[in-house]
């Protein structure tokens, strides 16, 4: 029969999964720079401004953001709040996407950025109130973001020939 191994030898290994887990969990808990947060992309030879906001437009209702609001002047495009309410305490989130339309020095050229903030309701006792939340920042959604500005390229890139 083969000896019994001492309870430290046996708990070694999970201990190990413990702390790998708690330094991993606490890498993505860090929230980005708010300047960091931001997706780019530069496109040339494109469209009139005026036609790259309204890309950004339908670029925001097909990633599934409510209506937005576009500031022709700043070259902004910010969505609604996507609401995610959940019944448990801070489980509830909400979303929303800004776009940036930036001209370059070349005619026809513009640097196009996107970023998804996130809050997370604080709210304990109606979780499902919307009225009763209480929204605080909670970073951004980079992979959201990226979803967004692609919807906005595939609409104003020519086709290769």
């Amino acid at each position: 029969m083969p000896a019994a191994r001492p309870l430290p030898a046996l708990l070694l290994p999970w201990l190990c999964a413990a702390v790998l887990l708690a330094g991993g969990c606490s890498l993505l808990s860090s929230a980005p720079d708010p300047e960091e947060a931001w997706v780019e992309q530069e496109i040339h030879d494109g469209p009139p401004r005026r036609d790259l906001l309204r890309a950004c437009e339908w670029a925001v209702l097909r990633s599934e953001f409510p209506v937005s609001d576009r500031d022709e002047v700043a070259g902004r495009v910010t969505s609604g709040w996507d609401v995610n309410l959940a019944p448990y305490s801070k489980q509830g989130t909400r979303s929303r996407a800004v776009l940036e339309v930036v001209e370059l020095s070349e005619r026809n050229a513009y640097r196009v950025r996107a970023r998804v903030e996130v809050q997370r309701n604080q709210e304990v006792h109606q979780t499902l109130e919307l009225a009763a939340a209480d929204w605080e920042d909670d970073g951004f959604d980079m992979t959201r973001a990226r979803i967004v500005l692609q919807q906005v390229l595939v609409q104003v890139r020519r086709p290769q020939p």
